[in-house]
């Protein structure tokens, strides 16, 4: 069985992506294959080279054109999976998922999730937080869906011109979306199928246990069982929270099972973990970057090198005691 998974990401995102495949393919059971479908806004050679070394991909490049009655910031890779219909036009059933997870399991049971007469098929979470208020207003629920692991047959998209009714949706509420691309498919979407928790497991879930902020409602939501089986044997791990992304981490700080993931990763930089004159330049170069650019990925990158030489100076400093 050949299933073709979709991702999208730039440049900033590619050592998550690295992550997310790599375990992807590593996961996957004895006659199933994957087809990888990668869109994005323009990726360099060199990085399409080192993915490939992963696993052959599919490059498909997004056509401003799809996004052009969009918001200006709904550009960005985040939001292709709205327009991924048009992005992938010979594609029908696919599997969508975002970069920040890793996979445990193979998908093969997850493609043939059977959504005959739905839009997609996601997983459902019930949020007591303010945009369940939002959410009320579209469908008459608390109930939110996100947009991390999606199922979809894009030839009913197509045929149901979802591009459009998410272009509408977003022009309509733009500012008031707290999370653009997760809002506009609860709002567009009115036959929405349930999957599994075990399909999107937040970490703090596998880390935390009970502890985790969202155990509570998730357990309201799927029942202790089933939510219990899913943080024992999660088929994809989430890496979402409010703190920092995990990749921008230093790998002391980073959950174990991501750890042992990233530090394969081709875009790993191990730099980052010693500290020294290398990387005190990195820093620099990150700074001055986002001083001349305004580009939010130079900060953060510039953060992770500060972080990264104050480890090491207190390195040092136990060493010397």
């Amino acid at each position: 069985m050949k299933i073709p998974v979709v991702f999208a990401f730039d440049e900033n995102y590619a050592l998550p992506a690295s992550v997310a495949i790599r375990s992807l393919v590593e996961a996957k059971a004895e006659g199933t294959s994957y087809e990888i479908i990668v869109l994005h806004g323009g990726l360099g050679e060199g990085t399409k080279r080192r993915f490939e070394a992963l696993h052959p991909i599919r490059w498909m490049k997004v056509d401003d054109s799809l996004l052009g009655g969009w918001p200006k910031r709904w550009h960005c890779p985040m939001c292709y999976r709205l327009v991924m219909a048009e992005a992938v036009p010979d594609r029908g059933k696919v599997i969508w998922c975002d970069c920040d997870v890793v996979f445990r399991c193979d998908l093969s049971g997850l493609f043939q999730t059977d959504i005959e007469g739905y839009d997609w098929a996601a997983i459902p979470m019930e949020r007591p937080d303010e945009r369940a208020g939002i959410h009320r207003h579209w469908n008459g629920t608390d109930t939110v869906f996100t947009s991390c692991c999606l199922v979809a047959d894009l030839d009913h998209w197509r045929r149901s011109r979802f591009a459009e009714k998410f272009a509408q949706t977003a022009s309509l509420y733009d500012e008031s979306l707290l999370m653009p691309d997760l809002d506009v498919l609860n709002a567009a979407g009115a036959r929405i199928r349930p999957l599994p928790i075990d399909y999107s497991v937040f970490v703090r879930l596998v880390t935390d246990g009970a502890s985790a902020p969202e155990y509570p409602w998730l357990e309201r939501m799927f029942g202790t069982e089933d939510l219990q089986r899913a943080m024992d044997n999660p088929k994809i791990v989430h890496f979402a929270g409010p703190s920092m992304k995990v990749w921008l981490q230093r790998l002391e700080e980073m959950p174990p099972l991501y750890r042992r993931e990233i530090v394969r990763s081709p875009f790993w930089d191990h730099v980052r973990e010693r500290g020294g004159a290398m990387a005190f330049a990195k820093f620099a170069w990150h700074a001055l970057a986002y001083v001349l650019t305004r580009d939010q990925a130079h900060r953060r990158m510039a953060g992770v090198y500060r972080r990264c030489l104050r480890g090491g100076e207190q390195m040092r400093e136990g060493r010397r005691a």
